[in-house]
């Protein structure tokens, strides 16, 4: 087996100079392995060095090892990209607002991308448009983000049209698409979909 041949090459080069201790550990291992491929791993002196020499066994460990490898893998890309999405558009929608009625304006002022909490610099030449309940601020270029930010209307007696449900829209870069990319409730997100 590859295993075998590998540890037979690595204890002989470990022991060409000096023989000693390590040439009796090599010469050990090497009767073991030679027994155990004439028998059980169940009834071998050393059940790991049998199995190892086993290839179903092989071939278990490397697939157990790809799926832990993918596993690692994906884990790392979910956190280097921490949500991050290239948009070309927001768009916010104002369902309710505080006093209770339905939403006949956005009740806010403005709306922009966060990048890891830190507003982007490329959407200030834009201005957003009203219409309806929905504000849409278009990018000038796509631009990646991971957030967005909601300035809400300061003037006095504006606070009955403060919008407490709503529901905000990034215009996709690859899909040429809308998709729900946040709203006034709490939402979790599972492979990239939106869940609850």
């Amino acid at each position: 087996c590859l295993l075998c041949v590998i540890l037979m090459a690595h204890f002989r080069r470990a022991v060409q100079d000096p023989p000693g201790r390590l040439d009796q550990t090599r010469k050990k291992l090497m009767f073991r392995m030679t027994q155990s491929r004439q028998t059980s791993w169940v009834h071998s002196p050393s059940p790991l060095v049998a199995l190892l020499c086993r290839k179903q066994f092989q071939i278990c460990l490397a697939l157990m090892s790809a799926f832990w490898f993918a596993i690692a893998v994906w884990t790392v890309g979910v956190a280097v990209n921490d949500g991050r999405q290239t948009l070309e558009g927001l768009r916010f929608t104002a369902i309710q607002t505080r006093g209770g009625s339905a939403a006949t304006s956005p009740g806010i002022s403005g709306i922009g991308p966060l990048l890891n909490e830190c507003m982007q610099d490329d959407y200030d030449a834009v201005l957003p448009t009203v219409e309806g309940a929905t504000m849409t601020l278009m990018l000038p270029e796509p631009t990646e983000m991971n957030g967005f930010f909601l300035v809400t209307d300061t003037s006095e007696g504006t606070e009955d049209r403060d919008p407490v449900a709503f529901a905000v829209e990034g215009l996709v870069s690859s899909t040429g698409e809308w998709a729900r990319i946040g709203a006034s409730q709490w939402t979790r997100r599972f492979m990239g979909e939106i869940v609850f």
